[in-house]
């Protein structure tokens, strides 16, 4: 399957913008770059939901990133793996890093990016789903929830 440059380069926009707000502690930045509803699975199948605008989705990172003494995340690759019209999944490969530049941890994430005029649609289909079939949101799930 082909990429299309111009929605891969659209795509790799948001993650750098992303991760600029975070590195800024830029709470607006960072919602600019969801759209809303927003979904991240995270380690242990924990899911976190973030209903709308209103949600402070940078102050949830800055509170399980504390432990480790974040300072900064560095982009090290963007790859994207697929692209259609108004929607894109990029593998993003990056690092957590320590104000003295040592490393806390390499990690490798998946973006799905809807552009923001159907994203809401998708993401309230994917809700739907989700509370269809029992999910409860910001707790662990386990194969029986």
């Amino acid at each position: 399957m082909a990429i299309d440059p111009v929605i891969e380069k659209a795509a790799f926009e948001v993650v750098e913008r992303y991760i600029a707000a975070i590195n800024a502690g830029d709470e607006d930045g960072v919602r600019d770059a969801f759209n809303f509803p927003h979904f991240r699975i995270g380690m242990g199948g924990r899911v976190v939901h973030y209903p709308d605008a209103s949600t402070n989705p940078l102050a949830n990172f800055r509170e399980k990133t504390l432990t480790d003494s974040w300072y900064r995340s560095k982009i090290d690759n963007l790859e994207a793996l697929a692209t259609f019209p108004g929607k894109a999944h990029v593998g993003v490969h990056f690092r957590r890093l320590r104000e003295d530049g040592s490393e806390i941890g390499a990690y490798y994430s998946l973006y799905n990016f809807l552009s923001k005029g159907s994203g809401g649609v998708m993401a309230m289909i994917a809700g739907a789903a989700l509370q269809a079939v029992g999910f409860v949101p910001n707790q662990e799930q386990t194969p029986e929830t």
